[in-house]
């Protein structure tokens, strides 16, 4: 990680030329252009290179706000044409294999830890690029009272909702499921997947 300032430029100039070309822009095209996503594929949509960038930009941002910004990232962003056309290739031909992941303990506000395994920046894009797409699919599924991993809702939102709801001398109960996604069966998330989204291609990415 780079402490002289210029990662953190070089981070601040990419995100704007991002934000310019895919979400200022964009607002400027005739709607029929901005349609086409209704006759695409998961698959098309996924693999759709303005869908890739935007990906990249999230997997930016992500190590942006850690502060570990480092040289493989610079790295990977000096050519992410090609970066991307080899990723898509390798998801169209079945060539595709996920990369090593590395395991990593992290501090938890409480004082306990949490293990993880991150992937390469390449899958990282490539989980971001997928999550993009099917977060549209699954947000229409979910309750007003929602608000975790939503694009633009967090605890704020939710305890602005708790307390709208409140009266004077009512109770709220906290609670936390202990280890959540360490005990999802991975079979059944698939399934789930499965009947949401029905395209085969998708399970195997």
């Amino acid at each position: 990680m780079r402490s002289d300032g210029r990662a953190e430029l070089w981070v601040g100039l990419y995100l704007g030329r991002y934000r310019l070309v895919n979400q200022v822009l964009p607002r400027l095209i005739h709607p029929s252009v901005r349609d086409m996503r209704r006759d695409s594929t998961v698959r098309e949509l996924i693999c759709d290179p303005s869908n890739l960038h935007a990906a990249w930009a999230d997997v930016l941002a992500h190590l942006a706000a850690k502060g570990s910004v480092g040289k493989r990232a610079q790295e990977f962003s000096v050519d992410l044409k090609r970066q991307f056309d080899c990723l898509v290739s390798q998801l169209d031909d079945g060539s595709f294999v996920a990369g090593r992941l590395t395991p990593v303990r992290m501090a938890k506000p409480d004082g306990g830890h949490r293990d993880v395994r991150l992937s390469t920046l390449r899958d990282r894009v490539l989980e971001r690029a997928v999550a993009r797409v099917l977060a549209e699919e699954v947000d229409g599924l979910l309750t007003p009272w929602s608000f975790g991993y939503r694009p633009g809702m967090g605890v704020t939102d939710a305890i602005a909702a708790a307390a709208s709801m409140c009266e004077p001398g009512s109770w709220v109960i906290t609670g936390d499921f202990v280890s959540c996604f360490d005990r999802l069966r991975h079979l059944d998330v698939l399934r789930g997947m499965d009947r949401l989204v029905g395209d085969p291609w998708v399970r195997s990415v």
